[in-house]
């Protein structure tokens, strides 16, 4: 697709366009991921059923339900390193999707799912009761 720049030398050009697309392909990449590993990490209750949600304009990655119980998980998967100001302001927005899901509501749990914590607060999150995970919980030492 790019040949013709390549020929010319544009090989900056080229290399900016492949940046940008592997790092959309990833994304996605990464929350088809996290759909498939999501079971494995310590979560406050058993899902029954995993997957997106989405209507109209508003879309949440990963909706983790346990039927019987009545409560859900809602996640975002970021594919990014995220500093605490952009990981509080995705979880206000994932609360405020979250309010559109249409199911009976018994308890609810809210949670991100990056590539990297930035500064070290991923603790201070899970003591405010959001589940927060990054490729550290998921892979460890391994």
């Amino acid at each position: 697709a790019n040949k013709s720049e390549l020929e010319l030398g544009k090989t900056d050009v080229v290399l900016e366009k492949v940046k940008k697309g592997l790092s959309q392909f990833l994304g996605l990449s990464f929350e088809q991921f996290c759909e498939e590993v999501i079971a494995d990490l310590n979560l406050p209750l058993k899902p029954t059923k995993i997957g997106p949600w989405w209507s109209k304009d508003k879309e949440i990655d990963l909706v983790c339900l346990d039927e019987s119980k009545k409560e859900a998980l809602f996640f975002e998967c970021k594919w990014s390193v995220l500093k605490e100001k952009e990981v509080r302001r995705i979880l206000e927005g994932l609360k405020e999707k979250a309010e559109f899901v249409e199911w009976e509501r018994r308890k609810e749990y809210f949670g991100l799912i990056c590539k990297k914590f930035l500064g070290g607060f991923k603790e201070e999150l899970r003591k405010e009761g959001f589940l927060a995970f990054d490729l550290h919980d998921m892979f460890g030492n391994r």
